[in-house]
């Protein structure tokens, strides 16, 4: 049960540093699109981060918010007692 719950917290948080370094990519290119468009500046922005999380698996593709979370895990306690 708290392997379960503990899980599914895990999950919910890889999901949500997948969607924000997927929104940093994002907003890196807009940035050098800019650059390049508007200022023609040849510089690039760069972002870094911990990339090893692996966000193409497809748990991850669902989408996980906070709700879901809160029910799935109260679901599980209710199932239980």
């Amino acid at each position: 049960m708290i392997a379960v719950t503990v899980t599914l917290i895990v999950t919910w948080s890889t999901v949500k540093v997948c969607q924000y370094n997927k929104r940093l990519d994002e907003e890196t290119s807009t940035i050098n699109k800019l650059n390049k468009e508007e200022t023609q500046l040849d510089v690039k922005a760069e972002v870094r981060y911990f990339k090893s999380i692996n966000c193409n698996i497809s748990f991850i593709k669902e989408n996980y918010n906070l709700e879901k979370l809160l029910i799935k895990i109260k679901k599980i306690f209710s199932d239980r007692y």
